[in-house]
């Protein structure tokens, strides 16, 4: 079922496609709009830095919902932010020789913030496009001796805000899977990830699941729908950014899906999945895994998100829906006819 390449063919590929990294940058496969028109404004909150040089009170002024949240919560150091007691509690924190270390390796880093912050900078003109109506959310980053990556809450304006713990994007500087190596989340086809490459896509991914909310039915189906979405929306927050970064599977994982996407789908269909209500048995096709039962072992975890998203595309494409319409149609079978959707290799 699953196609193998001849090694010299694979050999002559690969050189042609290292020979075309050098000419262009990656086509994206969602139509890019022009936003240089659109004005949006980057609120970015270093309160990492801001901790180490600002007094409790005046963060607690200036941020107040974030301050409760990482104090009382992230690095439960109180279980008031009016703690008479907090401000000692801080000292001691950060004197800690676990949180300076891990404030050196963040300063090591991130010390030139301004690749990130220009990456930002653009996903919120193309998220200014497409949710108009929508305030910008802000971004906060902190660390939190690698109790939390990232998260969204409602600050006190009652605006998202999306919490980036910087410890989680540290690469090589730390060798994660030692951590806990007990702990799934840990895992080295997690940990790899666990980088500076992938911290736009994992900021935008937590709001996006909280706009998405989990399928409301429980076939497999409406899983691979709703990953589907969540991948269409990062592309198109993201337009540029490499499919390895945005599906998180290795260049060599992506290039399989891509030859391999009929003989994914007739996969998923042969083995009846589609209507399936049984978790178990597709659990690894739409969740974080280091593989996909019964397929090869080149191929990733979550396979269903890469076919989803092919659905998706097709239905956007086929419908000429806009972004708006996509998120109003819940129902799985009417985008999975509405798309027409017929695999092909590539």
């Amino acid at each position: 079922m699953f196609q193998y390449l001849n090694l010299a063919v694979l050999k002559f590929s690969f050189i042609c496609f290292i020979i075309f990294l050098s000419s262009c940058k990656q086509k994206s496969e969602v139509e890019i709009p022009n936003v240089s028109h659109i004005n949006s404004q980057l609120n970015l909150v270093r309160f990492d830095l801001e901790l180490q040089n600002k007094s409790t009170d005046n963060l607690i002024k200036a941020y107040p919902a974030f301050s409760n949240l990482y104090f009382r919560q992230i690095i439960s150091i109180c279980d008031s932010i009016q703690d008479p007691e907090l401000n000692k509690n801080v000292q001691e924190f950060l004197k800690d020789t676990i949180i300076k270390n891990i404030n050196l390796k963040v300063e090591n880093k991130f010390g030139d913030f301004e690749k990130i912050e220009k990456e930002l900078r653009q996903s919120l003109q193309y998220f200014k496009y497409y949710f108009p109506s929508k305030p910008e959310p802000k971004f906060y980053t902190f660390i939190s001796e690698f109790g939390y990556g990232n998260f969204i809450f409602q600050d006190e304006n009652k605006r998202d805000g999306i919490g980036i713990g910087l410890d989680f994007f540290l690469g090589d500087l730390v060798n994660y899977s030692k951590l806990d190596p007990k702990n799934p989340a840990f895992s080295n086809y997690l940990t790899r990830t666990f980088d500076s490459n992938y911290l736009c896509k994992k900021s935008w991914e937590c709001w996006i699941d909280d706009l998405l909310t989990e399928p409301a039915q429980q076939q497999f189906l409406d899983y691979l729908i709703h990953r589907g979405k969540k991948q269409y929306l990062l592309r198109a927050l993201l337009p540029e950014e490499q499919d390895s970064i945005l599906f998180e599977f290795r260049s060599e994982q992506m290039d399989w899906c891509k030859k391999n996407e009929m003989e994914i789908w007739s996969f998923f269909m042969d083995s009846n999945l589609l209507y399936s209500t049984e978790a178990s048995k597709f659990s690894k096709y739409i969740n974080p895994s280091p593989n996909s039962p019964g397929m090869p072992e080149v191929a990733p975890g979550r396979t269903a998100c890469f076919i989803g998203y092919k659905i998706v595309k097709n239905y956007m494409e086929k419908t000429k829906s806009s972004m708006v319409d996509l998120l109003s149609e819940n129902n799985s079978q009417v985008i999975l006819e509405k798309s027409r959707y017929k695999p092909k290799n590539l």
